[in-house]
C-alpha cells in the first residue's frame, strides 16, 4: 500500500508515514512475541500517534481503536510476566 496511488493522493507525507508505521508495528509485534516490556510501551504510544493522525485526517472511527486497545490491554495485563 505504501507505493500505491491511493497513498500518494492522501499526501506526500503519507507513504513515508505508512512505511514507518509498518516497521514500528513489526518491531512491536516481534517484541510482544518475545514478551518484552518495551514493546507494550512503544505499541501503546504508537497507537496514540496513529489515532491522532486518523483524527487529523478526519477518518477516525471507533473500530480503528478496537484492535489496538485489545492488544494494549492484553500486553498491560501481562507486563509482570515480561522481561
Amino acid at each position: 500500500m505504501v507505493f500505491t496511488d491511493v497513498a500518494r493522493r492522501i499526501g506526500a507525507w503519507y507513504p513515508p508515514y505508512l512505511a514507518f508505521s509498518a516497521l514500528v508495528g513489526l518491531a512491536c509485534m516481534i517484541g510482544l512475541w518475545q514478551m518484552r516490556k518495551w514493546a507494550v510501551y512503544v505499541y501503546a504510544a504508537f497507537c496514540v500517534v496513529n489515532q491522532l493522525v486518523l483524527l487529523k485526517m478526519g477518518v477516525w472511527n471507533i473500530f480503528a481503536l478496537l484492535i489496538p486497545a485489545i492488544v494494549v490491554a492484553v500486553g498491560v495485563a501481562n507486563l509482570p510476566k515480561m522481561r
